[in-house]
Parts: structure tokens; C-alpha cells; sequence
């Protein structure tokens, strides 16, 4: 069996999923360009695979039909935006991904951003190394309202991540009935009108598609941060 292995950070920090593909005789390539793979690599490669380890390569109709073995894609990530579903059921291709695997890491990474969104970290590291040193005022976590727009696994984790901050969290999400800990559920314009940060953590759908526009960033404070 054939599996080659698109994303490219795959296995960087433990080389057990290497070991347990070893183990099993699967016959297995990384990804040798340290990136994302394009439409015209990702077609030449996937035409004698039995299974991808799949990225963000666009695994469209045109790509897939020439997956003449393909049986198998497991997404590494939550999105299968990338992928097209239906040309993939077609040719009998199952197509998994890994909910659970990116969620405390996004989560810890969003609480990295707002802390350095809010006391300008990255402006001043950019503005010391150009030769200027500027004192500007950062603001606190503490007691600031965080918007979350989309409260799935990452959603539901950040809001706990952020209880130690004393931060308000407040959420919008049609598909969530009721928050965790002390996460309050909202309409979406009062979210924007009321947050001092907004994050989101949403699938890209047709639904979604667009969910944050000139007017509704209009709702939103001039200070607040996206």
C-alpha cells in the first residue's frame, strides 16, 4: 500500500505516526517540498496512491480523476473545504478527517494573538528592529469581553482558556443551544457591538461564506480588535 503524505509538518515534533505506518508495511512519502502541494503536483502524485495524508492541496474534480487507486484521504485538520465530497463519494474514496487533533493548539494559539493584539507585542518588535522606540499603551485580558463566533471543539476550549483572564465570553453560534462555564450565548450584531476582541472559529460553508462584512463591522467598537 501506497500513502503519500501532503502536509508538511506532518511528524516534525515525534516520529510515532512514521513508526506506526512502518509497522503496519505501509509504503509511505513525505511531502519534499515544504509546502502546499499545487493543483499540477498534487494530480501527478495522486495517480498511483492507495491513501493521502492530506493538507490543503486542492483536491478537486480535475484532481481526482486521476486517483485511479485512491480508496482512502484522511484530512489532517477539521476542514474539508479543500476536498470535493462528492466527486470523492463517487469514486468510492472515504474521506475522514481529525476533529479532535488541532483543537488545543488553535486554541492556545488564538489566546497568543489576543494577548499580542492587545498589548501591541508585534508592533513593537517590528518598530524596535526599524530603530524607533515608541512607547504605546497596551490594554489587558482582564476583564475585556471576547466574542466567539463559532463554538464548536475550538470555541468551547478557548472560552475555558480564557476564565483565568477574568475575560466575559460571550458567543454566537445557531447550532450551540447553551455555553460552558461562564460563556453567555448571543444574537450576532450584539456580539459585534458589544466585544472587545471577536474571534472566529468557523467552517468555511456557503453559510458562512461572507458572515463578517462592511456592515457588520460597522457594529463593532473602534477600538475592538478581529
Amino acid at each position: 500500500m501506497k500513502v503519500f503524505i501532503g502536509t508538511s509538518s506532518f511528524a516534525s515534533f515525534n516520529n510515532e505516526p512514521l513508526r506506526m505506518l512502518e509497522d503496519s508495511g505501509i509504503q509511505y512519502e513525505l511531502n519534499p517540498h515544504g509546502k502546499t502541494l499545487t493543483e499540477a503536483q498534487i494530480f501527478k502524485k495522486i495517480e498511483d496512491l492507495d491513501g493521502l495524508v492530506a493538507g490543503l492541496e486542492p483536491l478537486n474534480k480535475k484532481v481526482l480523476g486521476n486517483a485511479r487507486k485512491l480508496k482512502v484521504i484522511s484530512r489532517v485538520g477539521v476542514g474539508l473545504d479543500t476536498i470535493d465530497l462528492k466527486e470523492a463519494e463517487r469514486r468510492k474514496i472515504r474521506v475522514e478527517n481529525t476533529p479532535d487533533g488541532p483543537t488545543e493548539a488553535v486554541a492556545e494559539l488564538t489566546i497568543g494573538l489576543i494577548i499580542d493584539l492587545l498589548r501591541k507585542i508585534s508592533v513593537h518588535d517590528r518598530k524596535v528592529k526599524g530603530g524607533l522606540w515608541v512607547k504605546m499603551p497596551g490594554n489587558l485580558l482582564n476583564k475585556k469581553t471576547v466574542g466567539i463566533i463559532g463554538f464548536g471543539r475550538i470555541g468551547k476550549r478557548l472560552s475555558a482558556l480564557l476564565e483565568p483572564f477574568q475575560a466575559s465570553v460571550i458567543f454566537y453560534d445557531p447550532y450551540v443551544t447553551e455555553g460552558t462555564g461562564n460563556s453567555i450565548k448571543v444574537e450576532l450584531d450584539y456580539l459585534l457591538k458589544s466585544s472587545d476582541v471577536v474571534t472566529l472559529h468557523l467552517p468555511y460553508t456557503e453559510e458562512t461564506n461572507g458572515i463578517i462584512n462592511n456592515e457588520k463591522l460597522a457594529l463593532m467598537k473602534k477600538t475592538a480588535f478581529l
